[in-house]
């Protein structure tokens, strides 16, 4: 807020033309963790400033060879802290970008659909821990020790229908079983 407008005449400081654009765009790349800023004018002697932060939804993780590094993200796929990435979902991509914080996961929409797949998961009471995309295919692990394979370009609505038929055969029990594939179109392999 130093400087002058106009020839030097108002002073950027001066509460009735303060650069609100400025300032707010300043605090959001500063601090990637702000979601969202109101900014307004007290007694024309004082600007208040209410901030709403992103909160924790999962983490992604790169894996290194001793530990994963890993950062948070918000419910929209957001990175935008730092973290040991303990006890939320993990997801493993390929960013291929060195600066991690302020980048997504995924385009929405996509982040959106996987973690409608997740929840689908979930209200199946198994207990999904981490996301793996690899090449082509994506990967979730269960907990149990099983995995669901599906490929990137199938749909949420897809992959549940397809693991919601798997699960409604007689005798299938996904919990003693290595892996179940959706993505080879309407085939099923599991083993």
């Amino acid at each position: 807020m130093d400087g002058n407008y106009f020839w030097k005449f108002f002073p950027k400081r001066n509460i009735l033309i303060y650069p609100k654009e400025n300032l707010t765009t300043e605090l959001f790349e500063k601090n990637p963790r702000i979601k969202e800023i109101d900014l307004k004018l007290k007694n024309f002697d004082s600007l208040t400033v209410k901030i709403k932060e992103r909160e924790p939804f999962a983490f992604w993780c790169q894996e290194n060879e001793l530990i994963d590094e890993c950062f948070v993200v918000d419910s929209e796929g957001l990175i935008f802290d730092k973290e040991r990435g303990e006890g939320l979902f993990k997801y493993y991509t390929d960013l291929n970008d060195k600066k991690i914080i302020g980048k997504s996961v995924f385009e929405f929409e996509k982040f959106k659909e996987i973690d409608s797949i997740v929840k689908f998961i979930v209200n199946l009471k198994l207990e999904p821990y981490k996301f793996v995309q690899s090449e082509n295919k994506f990967e979730i692990y269960i907990l149990d020790g099983s995995k669901i394979i599906f490929n990137k370009d199938q749909s949420a609505k897809e992959v549940t229908t397809n693991l919601q038929s798997v699960m409604n055969m007689k005798d299938f029990d996904i919990t003693k079983i290595g892996y179940v594939d959706f993505s080879f179109g309407n085939k099923v392999f599991y083993k």
